[in-house]
């Protein structure tokens, strides 16, 4: 299995940008591989982009075929970068068992509400 660092492309847009969230947190994202504070990564089918924040890994939007597969070399490249955890937010309720299945637990449950139009 390889791991390929990516640049900001279309390559990865068509993957990520629908578990991306609004346009301010795509250009968010953007801002943050462009200035190295994240990096994109293709392993096999999957495509995740991922920064460090201290002994963490932060999984900020992951997408792709084969999360099972690929799942110890994330986790070998945590441990390798010194990580104690990794983390990983995500809305897609089914995406639930294929983590537990990796070894994640829930930590929280985040709710939000509109109050304006």
């Amino acid at each position: 299995m390889k791991a390929a660092r990516l640049n900001w492309s279309s390559e990865m847009l068509a993957v990520l940008q629908p578990v991306m969230g609004s346009a301010a947190e795509q250009l968010q994202l953007k801002k943050q591989v462009a200035c190295g504070m994240a990096e994109v990564w293709r392993i096999e089918q999957v495509y995740m982009i991922v920064r460090q924040e201290e002994s963490e890994l932060v999984i900020c939007c992951l997408a792709g075929k084969g999360l099972l597969k690929v799942a110890p070399l994330v986790v070998e490249a945590a441990n390798q970068a010194g990580c104690e955890t990794i983390r990983f937010h995500s809305s897609r309720p089914g995406l639930a068992r294929l983590l537990t299945e990796c070894g994640f637990y829930e930590l929280e449950r985040v709710y939000q509400m509109k109050v304006s139009k």
